[in-house]
């Protein structure tokens, strides 16, 4: 099977599998992971960006971790090229030029999820990365 005809339910499979959620029936497997929905979705990642294995268009939401398809729609949160659109939203949200920095390279799977984790990130839900850290520290 290549690449490209690995379809976002299959992959919602792997996630949901990882994440310990019930298997099929005909489905068999010895001690089934219990991970956390970020750390499956690394298992996903080594799988797109390392092996090649599933396409990388697939992405998890920030906010409600869901599995999307790049190619089907999703926001990603970019300090670089802010149209009017996204930069009207930011600004009703109260988002800054730094926090847009901060959380370069967020997915997430529409408009109402970036919404809601801009709100909480102000409400002080979710801790404030720090500028200093690479990108796989976070």
């Amino acid at each position: 099977m290549k690449t490209n005809e690995i379809t976002i339910d299959q992959v919602r499979e792997v996630y949901e599998m990882l994440q310990g959620m019930p298997l099929p029936e005909e489905w068999h497997i010895g001690e089934q992971p219990q991970l956390t929905p970020r750390a499956a979705f690394g298992v996903i990642w080594f799988l797109q960006e390392r092996l090649h294995v599933i396409p990388d268009h697939y992405e998890r939401c920030e906010s409600c971790d869901e599995l999307f398809d790049t190619h089907s729609g999703g926001q990603i949160v970019s300090a670089d090229d802010v149209d009017e659109y996204d930069q009207e939203m930011y600004d009703n949200l109260g988002v800054s030029s730094e926090e847009l920095l901060q959380y370069a390279g967020m997915h997430f799977c529409d408009v109402s999820c970036e919404a809601e984790f801009w709100q909480r990130v102000h409400n002080g839900e979710i801790e404030r990365r720090d500028l200093t850290s690479t990108e796989e520290e976070r």
